[in-house]
């Protein structure tokens, strides 16, 4: 369909299909958060609500499709689908842009060596699985993990990624399967990868004092305030289920702050626990009680703060700070996450910025 050397730009759909959020089949999981986040990023620039800033920025990525490549366009979360052979089902490679703070590589390693049956890396182990490559003025992180055989015999799994910094996004590309399908890629996919070229048009405008968006859940309508941070910057895009994104910069670190909100429990606090503890590579607890939890009231509501890191004396490791507040049928997150170094040092603007959070427009119980 496309010869290689043939220049293919893709196209931002530029609708919020906020409809179209994919919880269903999975239990309504708090982590489906990030269903929204190409909706979230790439949302058409018309007026932008009162006090957000609006921003005309739009970032693409382009590339060179190797010949017997094909490509779809993508669903969800997902920008662009690549379809790299001929079976059926065929073998793809996902291309997804996420907020730059989810462009840690450990935590990425560590998230996709857990799903194919490998155990955690360290900081001092990431040299053996990843590679930097300069790409068009980026550098890019190549990372290469193959998991072990299992005892029945089926094929070890192969995952293939790269993370591209862009100015707006993280940008992921990613190939998981069989070892003996994937390992044959491996050329080919470092080849496509210099082949990628990150380019934005337009420019953000100056920011008004940012205030939240009015939201709406199930009864009377709510909205969450806050008073933001000074080094806080709120991030373009909104939807249903993320009520709003902060980026969370000094000198040469940032964090990411998200605002989301699901129906009813989310499936309770234990498995939401479990799953942000999976996403940092520690082990399940079997009860609350085997997990530090501080209660805490927030705009007078009962609610709950985690600090979850597995080596929260290694700054270089992920850490989360996660409240959560459940009002009326419906469940807020405010979660930070970052390194961990980094995050004790914002500890204080965090805890002033949850103090901060009030709700217009009703009061539970109402």
């Amino acid at each position: 369909m496309h010869g290689f050397g043939r220049s293919v730009a893709i196209g931002i759909a530029l609708t919020m299909a906020t409809g179209a959020l994919a919880i269903g089949g999975c239990g309504q999981d708090e982590i489906q958060e990030h269903t929204t986040t190409k909706t979230d990023f790439f949302s058409a620039p018309s007026a932008a609500p009162s006090g957000h800033a609006s921003h005309a920025a739009i970032e693409t990525p382009k590339w060179e499709l190797p010949s017997g490549w094909t490509e779809h366009p993508g669903t969800g979360m997902r920008f662009a689908t690549l379809h790299v052979d001929n079976a059926t089902p065929p073998l793809e490679l996902r291309v997804t842009p996420l907020a730059l703070a989810a462009g840690d590589p450990l935590a990425n390693i560590n998230r996709w060596a857990s799903q194919i049956g490998l155990p955690s890396y360290d900081a001092s182990q990431l040299g053996s699985v990843m590679h930097e490559l300069e790409v068009h003025g980026r550098k890019v992180l190549m990372i290469n993990l193959t998991g072990p055989e299992a005892d029945t015999g089926t094929p070890s799994q192969q995952i293939l990624a790269a993370i591209v910094p862009g100015d707006e996004n993280a940008w992921f590309f990613m190939i998981m399967g069989d070892n003996d399908k994937v390992r044959s890629l491996e050329q080919g996919f470092e080849g496509f990868m210099k082949t990628v070229q990150i380019t934005t048009s337009g420019k953000p405008a100056p920011a008004s004092a940012p205030t939240p968006p009015p939201t709406s859940a199930g009864g009377p309508s709510e909205r969450m305030t806050w008073q933001l941070p000074q080094h806080w910057t709120l991030q373009p895009g909104t939807s249903n289920m993320r009520v709003a994104t902060f980026a969370v910069t000094m000198g040469n670190d940032n964090a990411e702050v998200t605002i989301t909100r699901f129906a009813g429990d989310v499936g309770g606090l234990l498995p939401n626990i479990n799953r942000w503890r999976r996403q940092l590579g520690m082990a399940p607890v079997q009860s609350l009680q085997d997990q530090t939890i501080e209660n805490i009231q927030v705009a007078a509501t009962p609610s709950h703060f985690l600090d979850l890191a597995a080596d929260p004396n290694l700054e270089t490791s992920t850490r989360m700070y996660v409240v959560t507040v459940p009002r009326r049928d419906m469940t807020w997150f405010i979660k930070m996450t970052g390194p961990a170094g980094f995050l004790k040092t914002q500890r204080a603007s965090y805890d002033a910025f949850v103090a901060s959070v009030n709700f217009a427009g009703g009061t539970p119980g109402e």
